[in-house]
């Protein structure tokens, strides 16, 4: 959904239903919604017109997306493992022919969810000079969180089958961006020329 109203207010929003078949009953669907505005400053009627300030507008933006990029497509069906037993330490007597057996060989977690970032960016769009100098400057704040790893810690051994897929932990990132640029024309030759700078914080 998009909404515009005199080249000045901009509003867009959207929304995702994702389905994973391989996710356990109650966590197939993930929904994701996000959200972006803007206000163009320079296109009020209390904004002078001028050749110099050309373009103010601020934005921001949020949103959700979901990932599963490091599950299996056959994740949440049992997997099945062949083994042999036999003459050293058979499972009858002391010199008995090897014996296949399947078991189950990895752990199902039916709490199994999706990892979701989230993230909320803040900007600032200045244009000058008749549009020839550009400056941006972003904030952003970024929270992955429902992490997907496998059961490092207090999974006993003697269960007989691999650990688990489990959900733990999160990632914030935050920081800012900053943009300037000029471009002008020398003859019939146009040229354009870009800085950037940017920083990260993670914890």
């Amino acid at each position: 959904m998009t909404y515009s109203w005199n080249n000045r207010y901009f509003l867009t929003g959207t929304y995702r239903r994702d389905y994973a078949g391989r996710l356990p009953e109650g966590n197939k669907y993930g929904d994701f919604p996000g959200v972006t505005g803007a206000w163009k400053i320079s296109e009020e009627p209390f904004m002078p017109k001028s050749d110099i300030l050309n373009l103010l507008k601020i934005r921001g933006s949020w949103g959700r997306i979901g990932n599963l990029s490091t599950i299996s497509l056959t994740y949440g069906n049992p997997t099945l493992s062949l083994a042999a037993k036999g003459s050293n330490g058979g499972l009858i007597g002391k010199d008995t022919p090897p014996v296949n057996q399947v078991y189950y060989s990895t752990a199902f977690n039916p709490f199994l969810t999706w990892k979701t970032l989230e993230q909320a960016d803040f900007g600032v769009d200045v244009e000058l000079l008749n549009n020839r100098l550009s400056f941006s400057a972003e904030y952003f704040n970024k929270r992955t969180f429902n992490l997907i790893k496998t059961q490092d810690m207090g999974w006993p051994g003697y269960l007989g089958v691999d650990p688990k897929t489990i959900n733990e932990g999160e990632i914030f990132n935050t920081g800012f961006e900053f943009s300037v640029g000029w471009q002008d024309k020398i003859g019939n030759v146009s040229y354009f020329v870009n800085g950037n700078l940017a920083t990260l914080k993670t914890v």
